[in-house]
């Protein structure tokens, strides 16, 4: 593997709602808006099959497990900070309140001339459940750094 220093990476982030709120939420984190594109109407989520639903949103195991690591690492407080300062918002989509991210790593597998490049998912991670998100060492894994 090699150091994060020597790897041509790029995040993409892709959210739920509309770009109006994509440009309030980059304000309000401090987040680079020209990483994070906005899906107002769930394509993405839709072709990837990302879960979704009451249960994984709010009844699955995992979610009290997610939380407790939260807390257990320290981190309930960056929840906390974010919660005080959050707007209230409804999604376009009503029904995108239960839906789950998740994480994908990919890689290029084979340029065709100059312009057209094909990509291979490398790894893939389906947020179970509210909070319970890839491992980093997992992506970091996937994406090749130590």
């Amino acid at each position: 593997m090699v150091k994060a220093e020597t790897k041509r990476i790029k995040l993409i982030v892709i959210s739920i709602g509309t770009e109006e709120r994509a440009r309030d939420f980059c304000r309000e984190n401090e987040f680079p808006m020209e990483i994070l594109y906005a899906d107002p109407i769930n394509v993405t989520y839709d072709k990837l099959r990302l879960n979704f639903g009451v249960k994984e949103t709010l009844f699955d195991a995992s979610t009290p497990y997610s939380i407790a690591e939260r807390i257990r690492e320290g981190k309930i407080k960056e929840l906390t900070d974010v919660l005080k300062r959050w707007k209230p918002w409804i999604p376009p989509k009503r029904e995108q309140g239960l839906q789950q991210g998740g994480t994908f790593v990919f890689d290029t597998k084979r340029i065709k001339g100059d312009s057209e490049v094909e990509y291979e998912c490398v790894y893939d991670w389906y947020d179970p459940s509210t909070g319970a998100h890839a491992p980093a060492e997992e992506i970091l894994e996937a994406c090749g750094i130590e």
